[in-house]
């Protein structure tokens, strides 16, 4: 069982840096669009202008969902990591603090990671 939680665990890694990869990207999108319009801004161009010039890249839907499966990615590696560190003895404080997380959170983790096993 160990093997497989940690084989589950590695593949939640290679999944979040993933989503860590494609938000970049989104956020670097994001970076040159706010250049564009600042540049806009700047040269006296009506607002309305500035903004087509940027186009449809500051709309907020396909950066939530961007942020969204991040956040997913994230939070089922920390399940994964939790049933292996369970296992292992940690106790969810010890791995709350590890984590940087709240205690609770971390035991609403380890409930997800019980219904996992």
């Amino acid at each position: 069982m160990q093997v497989k939680e940690r084989q589950r665990a590695l593949q939640q890694i290679e999944l979040l840096r993933q989503r860590i990869e494609e938000l970049g990207e989104v956020l670097s999108d994001l970076d040159e669009s706010v250049s564009v319009l600042g540049n806009g801004i700047e040269r006296g161009a009506p607002i309305i202008e500035a903004l087509e010039d940027v186009g449809g890249t500051l709309t907020l839907p396909a950066m939530l969902e961007t942020f969204d499966e991040f956040h997913a990615a994230r939070q089922e590696l920390r399940v994964a990591l939790l049933a292996i560190a369970r296992r292992e003895g940690t106790t969810a404080s010890e791995l709350a603090r590890t984590l940087g997380i709240s205690r609770q959170l971390a035991s609403r983790l380890a409930v997800e990671a019980e219904k996992g096993s």
